[in-house]
Formats: C-alpha cells, structure tokens, sequence
C-alpha cells in the first residue's frame, strides 16, 4: 500500500481507504508571497489556534499536512481534473461561516448601529479618497469575522451618511448570505505587478485600516463599490491602448504614407518615419531597429546626448546600450584602420573638389596609467602601441591622436591613434607622412597641418623642410602649409610677455614725442589698478587678478590670455596714456 493512502485530510479526516478519488493539496510553505495564503489555510483549520509566527505555519508544511479537494471550489483548479490548485487557492469559507453565523444573527441590530456610530471617515471622504485603478491580491480578508461587541449607542452620523442610498447602508436583518457578501470574494489576481498591490492599499490606508477585516459591513459594502469602479477602469486603459495601437497600425498602412515616403524628402526623415511606425505598436522589448535607423540615432547621440534622451521621449528610437554594442562592433586599432579610409574614400566620392577640402591636425594628450585585457583581440591593452611599427613593453602615458577638418564645408573625422610614452620626433615623422599618403590615396585633399608648439613637434617641422621664410613642405609632389595653433601661440606670447619685455622696432608718438617703445607686463598691472579704482568707468571689467598672476591650471586656458590682449585693455591703456596717467 503505498503512503498516500494513509494520508488524511486535516479538515475531515477524509482518506483514500474512503474514497479513491480524493485528491490531497499540501499546505503551502510560508515565504514572501505565500504567507497569506498558508496563514488562510491554517485558520480554516484550526480557527482557534494563534498562527500568527512563520514558525508555526511552517510547522504544517514540514510535516505534510493536506487538505482534500473538496474544500476547494472548482474555480480555484487550473482545469476541470480537479487535480492542480492555482497559484493563489485557499479553501471555500462556507463552513466557518456557518459556525458563526448564529452567533452573528444575535448582535446583528447592535452590529449595524454601531457600525453607523464608529463609522472611520465620513462618506464625502470615501467617494473622494485618492484611489488607483489596480486590484490586490486578497490578504487578511480571508480571515475569520469578528464577533460585534460594541454595545448599542445612539446613531450619530452625518447629513451626508442619513442621506446615503439605501443600498449602500447595512440592513436591518442579516443572512448568512449576507453574512457572506460581507466578505470580499477571492479572484485570482496573479498577473498584477508588486506595484499594482502598493496602489491598491491606498484605498486602506486613506481610511487608516490596515485589513479589510477590520471594516464594517458598510465599509465593506463601499470598498467593494470602489473595486468595481477601478475595474471599469482598467478595462478602459487597456481599451484606450489597444485604439492608440490599431491608429498607429492604420497610419503605417495607409496609401497617402507610403506615397509620402516616395516625395522628395531627405533620407533622415524617411528613415525616422519608418522606425516610428514600424516600432510604436511593439513593447519596448520587442522593437528592432535596422542598421540606418541604429546609425541615424548614433549621429544624435553623439552630437548631444542630453538632445538624444529628450528626442526618446518623443519618439521610439534605441537606448544607449544599444547604440554602445553598436560602436563595439567597429574594430578600431593603434595605427591605420583600412576601413575607416575606405569609408572616407566613399564619402569624398559623393562630394565636390571643394569640399573635399581640409586639414590635418594633431595633437598629443597625456593619459592615466591602466592596464586592461581584451577577450576580442586576446591583447592587454595600454602598452606603447605604435600600430604598424610595432609594441613594446613601456606603459603608455601619452595619447598621439590625427583628425581630419573640412574647410569649405563643416565636418570632421578622427582617423588613427597611437600610444606612447616618449615619441621621438623621427617616429613621429614617419607616422605622419604615412597618414599623409594614406589621405591622398583616399581623395582628401589635405592642404595644411595644424600642431602645438611642443619640442617634438617643432622638430618633425624642421625636419620634413619648414622653415620661416618658406612655411610649407612636400609631400607626393603637394604643397602643405604648416600652421601653428593659433591659441597656444596667444598663451605662448602672454607668457614670455610676463618674463621678458618686448622692444618696438619703430619708434612711437607719445605726448608730442618720440621714444623708442618697450612693452612690459608692468605696463598691464599698472592700467588694471588704474582701471579698478575709477568709480566712474572701467574700461576693462573682464580683467582680474587671475589674468596677471595666472596659477598652473590657469595658464593652459586660452580664454585669460586672449582677455588680456583684447581691443577693450589696448583701448584703456591708450586712454590712459592720452591722460598723462
């Protein structure tokens, strides 16, 4: 005989030896979302005992403890086997029910005019309370009534509550059917959300109770009212979505759409029109995104992140990791990527000569110390990196970077990169007329470069045959003028300027006479304390202490020494001369 048939339900007593057919449901294990549900269980069973501890309702579960099919109503079985309960199945209430309904009978006139008496709130409140259209899982309203024993007292509702309707206030006398209606019928609410459940309660809470057990029968009456009410509710969200989608569907079908898309329009708009309506139905998990449309929202991203979280707000367009797993795709090494040329020989084809126009510019950053493994290329990255010309063992602390600019037309591509720690300017040549070579072959025509005056650099230019009297070299038969950057030679002059005075090599006109003219950095200091000291009129309000006695941080930014060499401090130090000061 095997062991099932000396189980016997903990209700009846009912065994298989009685009836084959029975079938048994163990007691649920008490956990997060099953408390309620064993804690109900427990309390159709043994009423009378305290099954408020998770101990003791495990306690059921541990040693097996069932309940047979019978107690269970047949919509709380997934099909008509009657064998498998649903997820949130607790037992018919009709016999505990019937035990107290007697009981429930002899105070049911003291019942209803206290329960007018103590009334929470009144009913102005309950019909404006903050209510979410979500329904809850059922918690405590399982439990068994409460015994009235609140004596009789004289009725003190409000004007409002003696003017309710008649259905809403509790009768006279009470059935067992009544008693029954009393208690909010269970449903199986499995597929609402955590947050649904947190809604819900503020229907509670707005009348400071903690468990519909706790109401009285008009309270109940009215929370059930307001139950009905958010399911109407519900049902006409789903059903204004489900408009919103066949509206979208009927725009993307439309023949008017399809010949918009065939109008002279620019290919951005046709692209982003396609993404609007061929994702917007779709769940956000559920929207795919061609390689147009995923570049297209890379160009935007790229230009203004913050345009790019408000525009996907307004529109269905692809997050940032989508558009991060997108740039990862794009293998992109130290030294020439072969596909970044060919990329740009396609671009300058569907351009004019003009426009193919641009510079080369370069520069050279300091970078941080690290050291990180890439699974792609089985490499550990942030070594000397030179590319072509190979690695080495020396940690990188230097980042040289080229980038190519239009000049008639605006637009800008980086192009290669390199790693380094110490760059000599012979590497640094044969690095540059490389990118040179490669840029011809590729159709740009580069006519000028652009670079700092740091030492390298400097000695790359002397050495491919730039000099003073002639500022350009050759390179493939091209002439290739040799710029300096034009802000580093601003903050360059201010500081010489601050440790060497400048001698005019003509003579100048001052008061009617004629002097050989110095410059100095004391000339400035000396029209700053002038200028800050007139109460009347300052010529230079932008000239602080921080543009004559710049710090290390100040001295690399631009902004202070193209201020101090305004037409605004050259117009006040003039002024100044003209008045004898």
């Amino acid at each position: 005989m095997s062991v099932n048939n000396y189980r016997k339900c903990a209700k009846c007593g009912k065994t298989r030896a009685e009836d084959m057919t029975v079938t048994y449901h163990r007691f649920p294990n008490p956990g997060k979302d099953n408390n309620t549900k064993a804690h109900a269980w427990a309390k159709y069973c043994w009423p009378n005992n305290d099954w408020s501890s998770r101990e003791s309702l495990y306690s059921l579960h541990k040693t097996n403890k069932v309940l047979c099919g019978r107690h269970f109503h047949s919509s709380q079985f997934y099909d008509s086997t009657r064998k498998k309960l649903s997820k949130f199945a607790v037992p018919e209430l009709t016999d505990l029910l019937n035990d107290e309904t007697n009981v429930f009978n002899q105070n049911a006139a003291a019942s209803n005019v206290a329960g007018l008496q103590k009334s929470r709130v009144p009913f102005s409140r309950i019909e404006n309370s903050p209510v979410s259209p979500i329904l809850v899982k059922p918690t405590n309203i399982l439990s068994p009534l409460k015994r009235p024993t609140d004596p009789i007292q004289p009725s003190k509702s409000t004007d409002k509550e003696q003017n309710a309707p008649e259905e809403m206030l509790p009768s006279k006398s009470t059935s067992t059917k009544n008693v029954q209606s009393q208690v909010l019928p269970y449903h199986d609410e499995s597929h609402l959300t955590k947050s649904a459940s947190k809604k819900c309660n503020s229907i509670l809470s707005a009348i400071n109770v903690s468990k519909v057990s706790e109401l009285t029968s008009r309270e109940v009456k009215l929370y059930n009212i307001c139950k009905k009410k958010l399911r109407e509710i519900i049902r006409l969200r789903k059903k204004y979505k489900n408009k919103k989608i066949d509206i979208v569907k009927a725009i993307s079908e439309d023949e008017k759409v399809q010949q918009l898309c065939d109008l002279n329009i620019s290919n951005s708009f046709v692209v982003l029109l396609q993404s609007q309506l061929q994702n917007c139905p779709k769940k956000p998990k559920g929207r795919r995104y061609t390689l147009n449309q995923k570049i297209m929202a890379l160009v935007i991203y790229k230009k203004s992140p913050a345009c790019y979280r408000l525009l996907r707000r307004m529109f269905t367009l692809p997050c940032q990791s989508s558009l991060n797993k997108l740039l990862n795709r794009v293998p992109l090494k130290p030294g020439i990527n072969r596909h970044i040329f060919t990329s740009l020989k396609k671009m300058t084809g569907n351009q004019t000569d003009e426009e193919n126009i641009c510079i080369l510019s370069f520069d050279e950053i300091s970078i941080r110390k690290h050291l990180d493994y890439d699974s792609k290329s089985d490499e550990i990255q942030g070594f000397k990196d030179h590319g072509n010309h190979g690695r080495s063992n020396e940690i990188a602390t230097k980042a040289l970077v080229f980038m190519l600019a239009g000049i008639r037309k605006k637009w800008k591509q980086p192009i290669a990169f390199y790693f380094s720690h110490t760059l000599t300017a012979d590497r640094m040549t044969v690095i540059l007329k490389e990118i040179l070579t490669e840029c011809i072959n590729s159709n740009v025509n580069v006519v000028a470069t652009v670079c700092d005056l740091s030492t390298v650099n400097l000695k790359v230019l002397k050495t491919v045959g730039v000099t003073t009297s002639e500022p350009f070299f050759l390179h493939c038969e091209k002439e290739i003028v040799a710029i300096l950057d034009p802000p580093h030679l601003l903050k360059c002059t201010r500081n010489l300027l601050m440790k060497h005075n400048v001698e005019c090599t003509t003579d100048v006109q001052c008061n009617d006479k004629t002097v050989k003219g110095t410059a100095k950095w004391s000339h400035i200091e000396a029209f700053h304390l002038l200028d800050k000291s007139n109460a009347n009129f300052v010529f230079a309000p932008a000239l602080t202490d921080h543009h004559l006695h710049p710090n290390v941080k100040q001295q690399m930014r631009v902004k202070l020494a193209a201020q101090v060499f305004s037409h605004s401090v050259t117009a006040g130090i003039l002024a100044k001369i003209a008045s004898s000061k």
